[in-house]
């Protein structure tokens, strides 16, 4: 009897040594051969035969990880195990589990739980398109707009100043819209850099980290919690 498992896990992740230590210890309960494979920025693709090689790495900002792969596979008995972290925005973690025996699916499990405790607390922030809220806002405002419209809260005009008016709404359709997109496309940029879908905190990244965390607590939470508080007080007052 065989079995199988393939599950594309859209979450964001912080993969740091630990992490990748206990997935190591828990594939070393299983038979074969195993190996990292890690991907970086200049396209080339390293084979390391342990974990310590892998944490070791450099990893400097001009050539950072793009993706880990763990992969084990056996012969007798037939076994295949493989992982995948990639710095992408969706489906990003990829998992591969092959057997010949049912005996195996506690490690299998083991494993799934661990990948799901390296998700951040930001990661469905990382994992939210802003140009597709952009255009749910518009939708709101056009059906907010006619609304108005049928309540004529809003005069529609006639006669000489018609067109004129029209030009001008149109005009201004337009330029809610482009600007409704590049705020999207702005805070779609702003989410890459500061809630990315995925960090390998190894080497240099280590300390990349650390600072892009204190800015995350201390400029956007802090602001928000700000922002909410004067709203607050602003509506009570």
């Amino acid at each position: 009897m065989g079995l199988s498992r393939n599950d594309f896990i859209e979450q964001a992740f912080v993969l740091e040594p630990e992490d990748l230590k206990h997935i190591d210890r828990l594939y070393s309960e299983l038979p074969g051969e195993k190996k990292f494979i890690v991907e970086t920025e200049d396209k080339y693709r390293r084979t390391y035969n342990s974990v310590d090689d892998l944490i070791n790495l450099e990893n400097p900002k001009s050539n950072q990880i793009k993706k880990i792969e763990i992969r084990l596979s056996s012969r007798d008995p037939y076994l295949t195990a493989n992982i995948s972290f990639e710095k992408d925005r969706i489906n990003n973690i990829y998992t591969s589990f092959v057997a010949d025996s049912e005996n195996y699916t506690p490690i299998f499990d083991k494993i799934i739980n661990r990948i799901e405790g390296v998700k951040p607390w930001y990661s469905k922030l990382s994992k939210t398109d802003f140009i597709t809220y952009s255009l749910i806002a518009y939708f709101l405002l056009n059906v907010f707009a006619w609304i108005l419209v049928a309540l004529e809260v809003v005069q529609t005009s006639s006669g000489e100043s018609s067109s004129q008016v029209e030009a001008l709404a149109r005009l201004l359709v337009f330029g809610i819209i482009g600007g409704l997109f590049f705020l999207g496309w702005l805070l779609n940029n702003f989410r890459n850099v500061v809630f990315p879908s995925g960090t390998f905190v190894i080497g240099q990244e280590a300390k990349r980290h650390k600072t892009l965390e204190k800015f995350r607590w201390s400029v956007v939470v802090g602001g928000a919690l700000s922002l909410t508080i004067s709203m607050i007080l602003l509506i009570i007052s």
